[in-house]
C-alpha cells in the first residue's frame, strides 16, 4: 500500500493483481448532510441535496462529453465517483475525472435538466419499501446529526444551482477529497497525476446539538399499499469523539457478525454507531453481550476474514467504495482491518465498558391490511 498526497489530495494505492482492471473512488467530504456550513464566518444553507444533484451532474456530463462511465455515491457524511479503468487507460480517465471535479463549469440548464432526471428516478424509488424502509431507519441512526427523510425530500424539490455552486466553491477542494485506487497501477503513473493547487479555506460544517442522554427506543408501525417490510437498528449512543472509531468499527463489525450472520449494516463515525439488520424484530440490546464469547469472536473473525476475501475477489466497487466512507468518517479501511487481525474478547469487553455505551433500538415495520 503507499500513501502519499498531490498538493493535499489524499492519495492511497492499493496494489493488487485483478488482470487488467483497476478501481478507483474519488471521494469528497459531504453528503447529505450538513445542511448548512459556515465559510469565512458567514453560514451558507446548502441542504440535503446538493451533493447528490452535484455528483449526478458530474457523472453525466463525464459520460457525455468523455464517455467515461462513473457512478455517483451519495452516504451520509460523503460523496464518491467510483470508476473502473484499465492499467492502460488509468492515467488519462482518472486525470480527466479530477479536472472535471475540480474545475468544470457548472452549465445551470444542463444541470436543471440532471435535477429533474433525478427527481424522476427517486420517484421510481420511493414506491420500494426497501428504499424507503433504509431511508427512514437512517433518522434513528444518523439521530445525532439531525437526519431527516423529509428534509432530503423537500430539498430535492428546492434545490437551486446557488446552492450547489455555494457547497462546491466551499467544500469541493483537494484537502478535502481522497482518491483511493485498487488495481496493479504503477505508484509513479499515479504521482504523475496533477491537482491545481487551491485556495485555503476555513470552512466548518454545521450540525444541531442532540442530547443523547434524552433519547429512547423508537417503534413505527406504518400502514403500506405496497406490501410489508422490516427493518431494525441498535444504536451505540456516546459522546461525539475522534478517538478509536477504527477499533470501535472493528468491535460493531464482530457484534453484527455474531449476532446476524453477516446480514447487517455497519455505521461509524464521529457522532453515530450503529447496526442496521433485515432480521426478525427483537429486543436485542440486553442479549449482546452475553452473546459474546471467546469461541463466538473468533469463529466471528473467521467468517468476516471470509466475506473480505470475496469482496476483494468479487465485489471490488463495494470495496473502493466503502474505503473512500470510511476514510471521511474517520476510519482508516487498512488500520481496521490490522486491529481485526489481533482483537479479542478480552479487548472487546474492555473497550465496551470504556465507551459506556447508552443501547437503544429502533423498529420499523410497514405492513398490509387484511
Amino acid at each position: 500500500m503507499h500513501l502519499f498526497d498531490i498538493n493535499e489530495l489524499k492519495i492511497c494505492l492499493n496494489p493488487a493483481e485483478l488482470k487488467d482492471d483497476v478501481y478507483v473512488s474519488l471521494s469528497i467530504g459531504i453528503g447529505f448532510l450538513p445542511r448548512r456550513i459556515s465559510s469565512n464566518e458567514k453560514t451558507n444553507f446548502i441542504g440535503t441535496a446538493s451533493a447528490k444533484m452535484f455528483l449526478n451532474y458530474l457523472s453525466e456530463s463525464i459520460k457525455t462529453n468523455h464517455s467515461i462511465e462513473t457512478k455517483p455515491i451519495v452516504s451520509m457524511t460523503s460523496s464518491s465517483l467510483l470508476l473502473k479503468t484499465s492499467k492502460t487507460n488509468f492515467y488519462k480517465d482518472v486525470q480527466t475525472v479530477l479536472d472535471n471535479l475540480f474545475t468544470i463549469e457548472i452549465d445551470d440548464g444542463k444541470w436543471l435538466v440532471e435535477k429533474e432526471n433525478t427527481l424522476n428516478r427517486f420517484k421510481e424509488h420511493f414506491i420500494d419499501l426497501n428504499f424507503r424502509g433504509r431511508m427512514r431507519m437512517l433518522e434513528f441512526t444518523h439521530a445525532n446529526k439531525s437526519f431527516q427523510f423529509e428534509e432530503l425530500t423537500k430539498d430535492l424539490l428546492v434545490v437551486k444551482p446557488n446552492d450547489v455552486h455555494t457547497m462546491r466553491e466551499s467544500l469541493v477542494y483537494p484537502k478535502n477529497c481522497f482518491l483511493f485506487i485498487h488495481g496493479n497501477v504503477d505508484v509513479d503513473s499515479v504521482k504523475d497525476l496533477r491537482v491545481e493547487k487551491s485556495v485555503k479555506k476555513k470552512v466548518i460544517q454545521l450540525y444541531e446539538p442532540v442530547d443523547i442522554y434524552n433519547l429512547h427506543d423508537e417503534k413505527y408501525e406504518v400502514k403500506s399499499t405496497h406490501g410489508n417490510y422490516t427493518c431494525g437498528s441498535i444504536k451505540f449512543d456516546r459522546s461525539p469523539t475522534l478517538s478509536d472509531l477504527a477499533y470501535e468499527y472493528v468491535t460493531l463489525m464482530l457484534i453484527g457478525q455474531i449476532l446476524f450472520k453477516g446480514a447487517y449494516l455497519i455505521e461509524v463515525d464521529p457522532l453515530d454507531a450503529s447496526l442496521t439488520y433485515s432480521d426478525k424484530l427483537e429486543q436485542y440490546k440486553h442479549d449482546i453481550y452475553e452473546a459474546l464469547t471467546d469461541e463466538q469472536v473468533e469463529q466471528a473473525k473467521k467468517n468476516i476474514y471470509q466475506s473480505l476475501y470475496q469482496e476483494l475477489v468479487l465485489y471490488p466497487f463495494q470495496l473502493v467504495e466503502k474505503v473512500g466512507r470510511l476514510h471521511f468518517n474517520g476510519i482508516n479501511y487498512f488500520e481496521a482491518m490490522s486491529i481485526l487481525e489481533k482483537i479479542n474478547y478480552d479487548d472487546i469487553m474492555k473497550f465496551i465498558k470504556e465507551r459506556d455505551y447508552k443501547i437503544r433500538e429502533g423498529h420499523l415495520r410497514y405492513y398490509r391490511e387484511g
